[in-house]
This record gives C-alpha cells, structure tokens and sequence, in this order.
C-alpha cells in the first residue's frame, strides 16, 4: 500500500514538474475574461491595444507639427505689446501630444497583460496604418492607391489572426512566471537571440565608425533592435500580469521579481530605440523600417509564444490555419512601408542634390 501511494505521488510530481517546464493551457486568468470565457481576453484586449496605438500616433503627430515650428514660438501680450518666445516643450501642442502618446502607453501596458502576446505582436502595426490615416485626416496628405491596398491586407491579416489566435492564457502570480522563464525552450531562445545580439555587436563595433554601412551591418543593427524591443514587450507584459493580478487580489505585497522585470523594461526598451536610431541613421530607412517591424513581430511570435506556452494547446491544423495570417502581416507591413518610402523621394538627401558620402553620418 505505501508503496503504491508512493509511486502515485512520484507520479504526480512528475506531472507537475513536466507541465511547469513545458506548460500547459490554462483557463484565462483575471474574472472579466472567465465572464466572456476563453473570448474574454481578445474582446477587452484587442480594443485597448488599437485606441492605444490611435492615441500614440496621434500624440507623434502633434509633437512633430508643434516641433516643425523651429523649436517654439513667439506670443505677443496685448497689454504691452511686448513679444516672449515660448520653447516647443511648453507649447501645448506638444504637451498634449506628450499626454495622448503616454496614455496611449499606458493603455498598450494594460492589454498586454490581458491578451495573448501572439495576437498582440501582430495588432502592433495597426499604428503603421493609422499614420496616413491621421496623415490624410489632419493634414490632406495623399494616399496612394498602394498604401491602400497594403493598409486593407494589414486589416485582414490582423483579424485573421485575432480570429484564430491563441485563447488559453496563464496565470498571475510570480511563481508561476518564474516557472514560465525555466522552461527549457525558452532558455534555448534566449541563448540563440543572445548569440545574435553578441556577434552583431561585434560587427557593430568594428564598422559603426565606416560610412555607408553594408546593408549586412545595418541587418545586423535592426536585428539588435528588434531583440532589445521583444524582451521589453515581454518584461513589461509580466509587469501588466503581476500589476493587473495584485489589484484584482487586493494584495500589493509585490516581490522583488516584479521590480525585475521593470527594470528590463527600461533597460531593453531604449537600448532597442538607440540601436534603431542607429539603423536608420546610416540605413535606407525603406529597408530598415520593414527590417525591423518584421523582425520584431517574428520574435515577439516566437520568443514571447514559447515564453507565455501560447501554442501548447494548437493543434497541427490550428498551425496552418493560424500562420499564414501572419505571413499577410508580415508581407503588408514590409510593402506599406516601402511605399511610404517611395512616395517621399524628396525626403532622401540624394534626391536633394546632396552627396551620399557627406550626409551619410546624419542620416536619419
């Protein structure tokens, strides 16, 4: 009898330590989305993730028209008629272009902690779409017929996606996130990625100071940026997690693990930014703007679908059902942007009669 109690026990232990290294689907996790069942992430997810792309467009654009009147103004008092010179950070247009794109943040941190990363990932280009929009809307910019169609294929592939994407989800205590990042394939994706960012440094090293870049070192930089900016979506969606869980719960004893992954947060995200900048400044940014968004969705699909076992319960023809969907983003997101490249010839320093050779270092 002992025996037999034992061996059911060892079973069991068995089965624990096997579903915490390689996961297993559970029910979603905050009580909103148990009242809409396994649909309840996608329908309260999605719409924050899509207002908060709305919103941070929106708060780029008017930081860069406030920005586009050289730095500030000037304001003329009527009473004494004297003239004072008003700097673009205390202009209100820019104010609340800084506002409308933290909040737009704000929102974007909140869905991540809600929906799947994998469905996310995907949505994240719908402010490639609403840039022209807002474009055209604002300021009568033009729309090719181009940009259209890719913008149309972006919205089918997005929906496609949201339709047959992951719906199980994990819960939001630490211990199980720390569980999450002990799983052995996510450690193999770490190991892989961080072996890309170290040889692509080096390369980076040994030629930032050479200009033009090849077009394999500024592969190599956006691929650097599209890592950094994966662990900073992935680091601050277990802060979401653990935030949303503590509040739900009414317990706000965080542990140390949180504050963790806030830093990587902040560590990763500007470190993607500076390399980005990087990329663009020595790069056509029609080939690393495409580079870059796809990269970074690719990794986020991956890395962040391994990380959060978002495919643990897909099937093989939920696969072929699911993927191709993402390939339409992929491909829609690299056609949008290099037609928005296109478009523009005379924002390229060679269509305005300037050698390539000196403008080179500046390029932006």
């Amino acid at each position: 009898m002992l025996t037999h109690q034992s061996d059911q026990a060892a079973s069991s232990m068995a089965s624990m330590v096997h579903e915490s290294l390689w996961g297993s689907p559970l029910e979603p996790w905050n009580s909103l989305s148990n009242f809409f069942d396994h649909a309840g992430p996608l329908l309260v997810g999605i719409p924050l993730c899509l207002l908060g792309s709305t919103l941070t467009v929106c708060g780029l654009l008017l930081w860069n028209d406030s920005l586009k009147q050289g730095g500030g103004r000037e304001v003329a008092d009527k009473s004494s008629g004297k003239v004072s010179w008003v700097p673009a950070w205390l202009d209100g247009k820019f104010l609340a272009g800084v506002v409308l794109y933290l909040f737009g943040s704000f929102l974007g941190w909140i869905a991540l902690g809600i929906a799947p990363n994998t469905v996310l990932a995907c949505l994240n280009s719908w402010n490639i779409v609403m840039g022209p929009i807002l474009g055209f809307m604002w300021y009568g910019e033009r729309i090719s017929a181009t940009a259209v169609v890719s913008a149309t294929m972006l919205v089918i592939g997005c929906v496609w996606v949201a339709c047959l994407g992951p719906r199980s989800y994990r819960l939001d205590t630490v211990e199980e996130i720390n569980l999450l990042f002990a799983q052995i394939p996510f450690t193999a994706c770490c190991i892989t990625c961080g072996t890309m960012v170290g040889v692509s440094l080096m390369n980076y090293f040994w030629w930032h100071k050479c200009t033009p870049w090849s077009p394999v070192t500024v592969s190599m930089v956006s691929t650097v940026a599209a890592i950094f900016a994966t662990y900073s979506v992935l680091f601050a969606k277990c802060t979401s997690i653990v935030m949303q869980g503590a509040l739900g719960a009414a317990n706000f004893n965080i542990e140390y693990q949180f504050y963790l992954w806030a830093a990587g947060t902040c560590i990763c995200g500007p470190l993607g930014l500076y390399f980005l900048h990087e990329a663009l400044r020595n790069g056509q940014a029609s080939f690393v703007i495409p580079v870059y968004q796809s990269l970074s969705t690719v990794f986020q699909l991956v890395v962040g679908g391994i990380l959060f076992r978002e495919y643990a319960s897909f099937s093989l023809a939920k696969h072929l059902a699911f993927w191709p969907g993402v390939l339409l983003v992929l491909v829609s997101v690299v056609a949008f942007t290099r037609n928005a490249e296109q478009e523009a010839p005379e924002q390229r320093p060679e269509a305005a009669g300037w050698p390539e050779a000196e403008i080179s270092p500046a390029r932006a």
